[in-house]
C-alpha cells in the first residue's frame, strides 16, 4: 500500500513539477498560430514544457523519483538545445539554480527580482511575464521571460524535507545545487528566451 501510494505521488510530481506543462496541448498545433515574436516565444515555451513532461513521465514509468532526476539532468539540456535554433536561445533559470549552466545573467537576475517583487505585491505568478525588444550590434534582439510556479508536489525534489535517496541523487548530478527549500506557490524560476533578427 505504501509503495503504491508513493508511486502515485511520484507520477503526479512528474505532471506538476515541469511548471507550465500541465496546461499545454500539442505544441505543433499551438506553433501554427504563432505570428509575432512574443507568440513564437510562448509556443516554444509550451513545446519545451510539453517535451520535458513526456521525458519525465517515461522515466517515472521505470519506477522511482531517482529516475526522473537522472532524466531531467540529461533530457532538459537536450530539449533546450533542440529549441535553440533559427535565431532562438532558450533556457530555464532561477535565483536558486540547480544546474550551474542555468545561472542567470545580470539582466535575467534583475527580471527575476522584479517578478519576486510583483508576486510580493499580490500579482499571480501566471501573470509574471517580461518582453523587451532592442537594437544591438547583432540586430534587433527580443528578450522574453515567463515565471515558473512551484507546485505542491515539486517539493519532493525542491522542498526542504528531501528523502535521503533524493539528496544522494541530487548530489551526484548537481553537487552545487541551490534549488531546495522551496514552498508551494514560490517562484521556482523562469523560462528565458532570446531571439535575434538578422541585420539583413
Amino acid at each position: 500500500m505504501k509503495i503504491s501510494f508513493r508511486l502515485t505521488i511520484i507520477r503526479k510530481l512528474c505532471v506538476f513539477c515541469v511548471g507550465l506543462a500541465t496546461i499545454f496541448n500539442s505544441p505543433n498545433a499551438i506553433s501554427q498560430e504563432a505570428n509575432t515574436i512574443p507568440e513564437q516565444g510562448k509556443a516554444i515555451i509550451q513545446s519545451f514544457s510539453f517535451n520535458l513532461k513526456a521525458a519525465l513521465q517515461n522515466a517515472i514509468k521505470e519506477g522511482s523519483l531517482k529516475n526522473s532526476i537522472t532524466a531531467c539532468s540529461q533530457k532538459s539540456p537536450e530539449i533546450a538545445e533542440k529549441y535553440s535554433n533559427s535565431g532562438w536561445q532558450i533556457k530555464r533559470t532561477s535565483l536558486k539554480i540547480r544546474n550551474a549552466e542555468n545561472k542567470p545573467s545580470e539582466f535575467e537576475r534583475n527580471i527575476l527580482l522584479q517578478f519576486q517583487a510583483k508576486k510580493n505585491e499580490g500579482l499571480p505568478i501566471s501573470d509574471l511575464n517580461f518582453y523587451k525588444a532592442e537594437i544591438t550590434e547583432n540586430g534587433k534582439t527580443h528578450h522574453l521571460m515567463k515565471a515558473i510556479s512551484t507546485q505542491a508536489l515539486c517539493l519532493g525534489c525542491h522542498g526542504g524535507n528531501l528523502s535521503e535517496e533524493v539528496q544522494s541523487e541530487l548530489k551526484l548530478h548537481y553537487p552545487d545545487d541551490q534549488a531546495i527549500g522551496f514552498q508551494e506557490g514560490d517562484i521556482r524560476g523562469a523560462f528565458s528566451l532570446v531571439y535575434i533578427e538578422d541585420n539583413d
